[in-house]
Parts: structure tokens; C-alpha cells; sequence
């Protein structure tokens, strides 16, 4: 009787902590739950332009650093959405409304972005390798310091962007339309810029090695110590391109009758070619 009645006595105490105990043990439990529910409101809202579940749903799983890539949420409007630090690779984004969105240091990898409309969105530091943005609306972008390598932004609208900083190796944009915007310092080499409109837009010390600006408008465009090596300029007129100091070598295709010398460009090989010049007449000895 003495043990039952000290069991009694110390229920409640007993109690509290094996409470506790199976509290924390089911948190694993009703966080895959919660994630589970959040997956459904996103699948349910398919086909509607706006949803507040569907917005909520996406940041909450994002919160809790669930991978969203592969995700099917076309022509969504998730117009000021914080999605810093998601991953969003492989995803489905056609014609999705990012507009004043945050997502800084995002992933995109090969992601459908085309027809989007990334106005006074923050992609600063994102990923977007091989991602499609074709078509697409940039106005007063933030994609400094981002990663755009193998990127097709063929046909797309890039109106007072910053690019500074940013790698573009690789990618396309033919028949775009870029105005008032920096690419200061960005890596933007073996790029195909063919057919494009460029209006007031700063690539000074911008590594251009080997782009291809043919049929290309520039109007405006600041080229001052860009590096120009092997980049082609066919049909291209550079009247109102700043070149000062600009470096160029016997690869680079000028437009007929250019004298890049009294445009005060440098003659040099690009530092990469160099060292690979250097490295092979020491093998020779």
C-alpha cells in the first residue's frame, strides 16, 4: 500500500516529464506532418494566380530549409515573397510573378524562369545556372555578385539593373534589350550578344573575352578597361562606345576600318593565354 500510495502521490510530478519526453520525441513527427500539409496547399493552389496559403506554405517550408527544388508553381504571383537562401533548382517558374521578391543567394539552377517578371526583385549572390529567363522582365534588378553561367536570356527586357560583379560565362542574349543598367566588373566572357539593343550600359573592367556582339546596337556603352580579347564586333558600330584603355589582341574582330589604337584601346594577351604560353616554353626546356 505504501509504494501505491507514493506512485499516487508523485503522479503529477512523474507525469510532467514523461510529457515532455514524448513532446520532443514527436517533434520529428509533426514537422514532417506540417511539411506534408504545406506540399498539399502548394499542389491545390496549381492553376490559380494568386494564394495566400500557397505563398505563406512556400516560405514556411523555406524557414525550415526544406528543399523546394523541382517544384511545379507556373504563372504563380509571388510578388514580395522572401525566398532568400532557397532552392528552387529544376523548378518549374514559367511565367511566375517575382516582383520586389527576395531572394538573395537563391538557387535556380537549369529552373524555367521564361516570361517571368523579376521587377525590383533581389537576386544578389543566387545561382542561376543554365536557368531559362528568356523573355523575361528585369527591371531595377538586384543580381550583384550572382552566378548566371550557361544563363539564356535571349529576348528578354533588362532596364536599370545591377549586374556588377556577376558571372555570365556562357550565356546567351540574342535579341535583348538592355538600357540604363551596370555590369561593372562582371565576368561576361564567351557570351553570344548578337542582335541586341544596348543603351547606356557600363561594362568598364568587365572580362568580354571572346563575346559575340554582332548586329548588336551599342549606344552609350562605357568599355573602358574592358578586357576585349578575341570578342567579335562584326557589323557593329562603336562610335559612341567608351574605350579607353580597353585591352584587346589579333583575335578580337573589329568593325571595317577601325583603328582601335587611336581609340586608345591596349594591345595585350588575355592573362589566361599568357600563362598558358608561359607554361608551354617551359615544357619546351
Amino acid at each position: 500500500m505504501d509504494f501505491v500510495k507514493i506512485i499516487f502521490d508523485n503522479a503529477e510530478s512523474i507525469a510532467i516529464p514523461t510529457a515532455t519526453l514524448i513532446y520532443f520525441l514527436e517533434i520529428g513527427d509533426r514537422k514532417e506532418k506540417k511539411h506534408y500539409e504545406a506540399f498539399q496547399v502548394i499542389d491545390n493552389a496549381n492553376g490559380i494566380e494568386t494564394s495566400y496559403a500557397r505563398f505563406k506554405a512556400l516560405q514556411d517550408l523555406n524557414n525550415d530549409d526544406v528543399s523546394l527544388k523541382g517544384i511545379n508553381i507556373p504563372h504563380s504571383d509571388l510578388s514580395k515573397i522572401n525566398l532568400t537562401n532557397a532552392d528552387l533548382s529544376s523548378a518549374n517558374l514559367e511565367g511566375i510573378k517575382f516582383k520586389e521578391a527576395t531572394l538573395n543567394n537563391a538557387k535556380f539552377i537549369v529552373s524555367n524562369l521564361m516570361d517571368s517578371d523579376l521587377s525590383k526583385c533581389k537576386l544578389n549572390g543566387a545561382n542561376l545556372e543554365r536557368a531559362n529567363l528568356s523573355k523575361s522582365d528585369l527591371f531595377q534588378t538586384e543580381l550583384t555578385k550572382a552566378h548566371l553561367w550557361g544563363c539564356i536570356l535571349n529576348g528578354s527586357h533588362i532596364n536599370h539593373c545591377d549586374f556588377s560583379k556577376t558571372t555570365l560565362t556562357n550565356s546567351t542574349l540574342i535579341g535583348t534589350f538592355i538600357n540604363n543598367s551596370d555590369f561593372k566588373n562582371s565576368i561576361f566572357d564567351d557570351v553570344i550578344i548578337t542582335d541586341t539593343k544596348i543603351n547606356n550600359v557600363d561594362f568598364s573592367g568587365a572580362d568580354l573575352h571572346l563575346s559575340d556582339f554582332t548586329d548588336s546596337k551599342l549606344t552609350d556603352v562605357n568599355l573602358s578597361r574592358a578586357k576585349l580579347q578575341g570578342a567579335i564586333f562584326s557589323n557593329v558600330d562603336l562610335e559612341r562606345v567608351q574605350l579607353d584603355d580597353a585591352t584587346y589582341d589579333d583575335n578580337t574582330q573589329f568593325p571595317e576600318n577601325f583603328n582601335p589604337e587611336k581609340r586608345k584601346l591596349i594591345k595585350k594577351e588575355y592573362p589566361l593565354m599568357s600563362i598558358i604560353r608561359t607554361n608551354s616554353d617551359l615544357d619546351k626546356k
